[in-house]
C-alpha cells in the first residue's frame, strides 16, 4: 500500500524504499532476534508484539503524514522505524505487564526477553527499569509519563506539540488494544512460573 501524502512519496522516493519495505524490513530484524529466545511463551508474545506493530506502523506513519510537519515526518519515516519498533514494544510490554496476572520473576523474564529483541542502549535500558518499576506498582501515570517519553526519543527530545502527543499516545494505545485483541484469541499465557 502506497502512501497518498506526497511529502511522504517524495521522502521515499528519494529512498528509493517504500514505507512498507522498510516497516517489513525492520520487523523481520527483529524477528530474527525473537527467534532466539529460549522460552516460549516469552518468545511468542514477542512475536506477536512485533507482528503488531509491523501492522500498526504503516497505519501511524500514514496518518502522521496528515497532521505533523515535513521535519518531523522525515525523522520517524527514514532514520527512526527501528526507534518506533523499540518504543512501541516498550509501550507494549509495560502494559501488558502492568495488567498480568503472574509472578514477579516471569514479569522479570518478558523485560529481559524485550531487552534482547529490541537491542536498547545503555541509556534506554535505565529508562526500561523505572517504566518497570512503575509498572509493578501498578503507577496510575506510568501510562502518561511512557507517552511523553515515547515523543520526546521520537521527536529528537524536542517537547512535543500536543497534536503529535495525541497521536502517539492514541497509536500507542490503539497498538496495545490489538494486540490484546489477537494475542488473547490465540495464545493462553502461563500464570505459573
Amino acid at each position: 500500500m502506497e502512501t497518498k501524502n506526497p511529502i511522504t512519496r517524495k521522502i521515499l522516493k528519494q529512498y528509493k524504499i517504500s514505507s512498507e519495505e522498510l516497516i517489513t524490513d525492520t520487523g523481520n530484524h527483529y524477528f530474527i532476534r525473537a527467534e532466539n529466545i529460549k522460552d516460549n511463551q516469552i518468545k511468542s508474545l514477542m512475536l506477536q508484539i512485533i507482528c503488531n506493530i509491523m501492522s500498526e506502523s504503516q497505519i501511524f506513519l500514514e496518518d502522521a503524514s496528515k497532521y505533523t510537519q515535513h521535519k518531523n515526518i522525515n525523522s520517524l519515516i527514514i532514520s527512526d522505524i527501528p526507534r518506533l519498533y523499540k518504543v512501541s514494544g516498550m509501550y507494549i510490554v509495560f502494559m501488558f505487564l502492568k495488567n498480568a496476572d503472574m509472578p514477579l520473576e516471569y514479569k522479570e523474564a518478558v523485560k529481559e526477553g524485550m531487552i534482547k529483541v529490541f537491542n536498547y542502549s545503555k541509556g534506554e535500558i535505565k529508562k526500561i527499569k523505572y517504566f518497570f518499576g512503575k509498572a509493578m506498582d501498578q503507577s496510575s501515570i506510568m501510562e502518561l509519563e511512557m507517552n511523553l517519553y515515547i515523543c520526546t526519543i521520537l521527536f529528537k527530545n524536542k517537547l512535543p506539540s500536543p497534536l503529535n502527543l495525541a497521536l502517539m499516545s492514541n497509536f500507542l494505545y490503539n497498538s496495545y488494544m490489538r494486540f490484546l485483541e489477537n494475542y488473547d484469541r490465540y495464545v493462553k499465557f502461563r500464570k505459573t512460573a
